[in-house]
């Protein structure tokens, strides 16, 4: 058996982190620690956070003053002890089976392992199911590829459907970039697999229950802000990383920084909020990165985007009639 630490970051969570707990405590796989890290909530969070944690020792908490997820996490690694780390958050919570189903794909050699999840919405209803499958075991290579231009999966970049290995989070002495703010969770795991080594392994079961709701990645809707550009800027770090990488890994990791840009240049454009300044940045990363003949390579709208915005607002405009 493998203890795992289970890491969860914690912030005005004080509705949901209850029902995200009691899945975990109804878990068979019981070999686990649960890390709480309070990243200085304002709501009753950490009233919720010690009941669960009166008299049960495998519960830990930390509390901090407000600083982004990325610093709660790594607030909640300095504190693991288990032999893999397992992040979740708290507004989620994990399938009945989570914990058995990663702790069975591990094998002699398997540096991380990953399975499916499920994405529902506020009221329950099941939004899509995303089994990972046809790509078991992976190498290193396959692995970092998949993280960019996934083949089942719509988005290889979360945490939550991954077991990682302590030994190999701490031999590189790896934490999550705590001034990025989208993204960051990619690269982390960018990081991690440039670190290791041997195979990853995977499981078709769903493991994890993602709700669609109010959280960081709904405020893309909302408006362009200086946080979503980090989610490029995840990206350039990844590619100031990529020394060594073979030409299939970083041609996918190039492609990536591109949807990124495609992401923001259209988040800008369709919520009103267009920067020049962004887009000047955006334009000599790529350039800086290598990626502008993989940019040359989309599609006539995204060019549209990055040299006319004004067209593509009246476009967007005209559309919405």
């Amino acid at each position: 058996m493998s203890r795992i630490s289970i890491i969860i970051p914690c912030y005005n969570a004080a509705q949901t982190l209850g029902r995200c707990l009691d899945s975990i405590l109804a878990q068979g796989f019981t070999d686990y620690e649960v890390i709480l890290a309070d990243d200085g909530s304002t709501d009753g969070t950490a009233a919720v956070m010690a009941s669960y944690a009166a008299g049960r020792d495998s519960f830990i908490t930390v509390s901090k003053p407000n600083g982004g997820v990325s610093s709660a996490r790594n607030a909640a690694l300095a504190k693991a002890s288990g032999e893999w780390v397992y992040f979740a958050d708290a507004d989620d919570f994990l399938e009945p089976r989570c914990l058995e189903t990663l702790v069975s794909q591990i094998r002699d050699g398997v540096c991380m392992v990953m399975a499916g999840y499920r994405e529902v919405g506020p009221g329950g209803t099941v939004l899509q199911d995303y089994p990972a499958s046809g790509f078991s075991p992976l190498d290193i290579d396959g692995a970092l590829v998949e993280l960019f231009r996934p083949s089942v999966l719509a988005y290889q970049g979360y945490l939550w459907d991954k077991l990682f290995r302590k030994d190999i989070i701490d031999g590189a002495g790896l934490r999550f970039d705590e001034d990025i703010f989208f993204n960051e969770d990619r690269l982390f795991i960018f990081r991690y697999l440039r670190a290791a080594s041997g195979l990853v392994q995977s499981s078709t079961v769903p493991v994890y229950v993602k709700v669609s709701g109010d959280g960081a990645m709904a405020s893309l809707g909302k408006g362009f802000t200086y946080k979503h550009s980090t989610d490029f800027e995840a990206f350039a770090r990844m590619v100031s990383f990529s020394c060594g990488l073979s030409s299939k890994v970083r041609e996918a990791l190039l492609e990536g920084m591109c949807l990124s840009c495609r992401r923001a240049l259209w988040q800008m454009v369709s919520t009103g909020t267009f920067s020049p300044s962004v887009r000047r940045r955006m334009l000599c990363g790529l350039r800086k990165a290598g990626a502008m003949v993989a940019w040359l390579r989309r599609p006539l709208k995204d060019h549209i985007l990055m040299m006319f915005p004004r067209l593509s607002q009246l476009y967007l405009k005209l559309w919405k009639r």
